[in-house]
């Protein structure tokens, strides 16, 4: 696992296999927050088949979209408590609903955008150079490598 996130560009090759110039590149997102991690998925969708490829997974993050979603939620909760005491006969004078100084903050969240959120890396790899194991072999190997 590795912190931290991730940018993606894009351009159009000039001509067959010559790499744009750099500044042709138009970005499509770009965050410091994030993660990149390995997950497992089956190489085939074939019931009972057991290949698996690793494939290699980052996500992109707004830290401000997450801290102004955290005070929505925040004002959320706090309402529906103060809601259930004042329906479990607790003094209304007493409770205290919350809301935003201006209703354009319910927006706000929307306004942070990091572009591309999420984005894996599968390598090609062909079902038929995968050589299938048996449920037994499978076994044999976890029970081996969990005995040394």
């Amino acid at each position: 696992m590795r912190s931290g996130g991730f940018g993606l560009a894009a351009a159009l090759q000039p001509a067959e296999g010559v790499a744009p110039p750099p500044e042709a590149f138009k970005s499509l997102g770009k965050s410091e927050f994030g993660s990149t991690f390995f997950k497992v998925e089956p190489l085939t969708s074939n019931k009972g088949d057991r290949s698996l490829i690793i494939a290699e997974q980052s996500v992109n993050w707004s830290l401000e979209r997450i801290v102004l979603l955290n005070q929505s939620v925040h004002i959320s909760i706090n309402n529906i408590v103060s809601a259930f005491r004042i329906a479990n006969d607790f003094p209304a004078s007493e409770c205290k609903f919350l809301r935003p100084e201006d209703q354009e903050n319910f927006l706000r969240p929307w306004n942070h955008s990091v572009g591309v959120s999420a984005m894996t890396w599968r390598h090609s790899e062909s079902p038929s150079n995968a050589r299938g194991l048996s449920r037994k072999e499978i076994l044999d190997v976890i029970r081996r490598d969990t005995d040394a």
